[in-house]
C-alpha cells in the first residue's frame, strides 16, 4: 500500500484534482479476536490513507478508505 500510494501520488499530484480510494475493513476500528493479522494490516491501510489525505490535500488530492464489514472473518 505504501509503494502503491507513492506511485499513485506521482501521477495524481500536480493535476487539478485526484482521488485515492483504499480498501480497509471495520476490523481496523474494532479489532479482531480470531484474525489479528487482518485487523492489524487493515489498521495500517486506514492510517496510511489518513496520512496521504492530510499530506496531499493541498495538492487537490482526496484520500478515502472504504471500510467493509469484517463479520464474516470472525466465524
Amino acid at each position: 500500500m505504501f509503494f502503491l500510494g507513492q506511485a499513485a501520488g506521482r501521477n495524481v499530484t500536480g493535476q487539478e484534482r485526484g482521488k485515492i480510494i483504499d480498501l480497509a475493513s471495520t476490523l481496523c476500528f474494532q479489532g479482531g479476536i480470531r484474525v489479528p493479522n487482518c485487523a492489524a494490516s487493515k489498521a495500517g491501510v486506514a492510517g496510511l490513507t489518513r496520512l496521504l489525505a492530510n499530506e496531499w490535500t493541498a495538492e487537490g488530492v482526496d484520500g478515502n478508505a472504504v471500510a467493509v464489514g469484517g463479520g464474516w472473518l470472525a466465524r
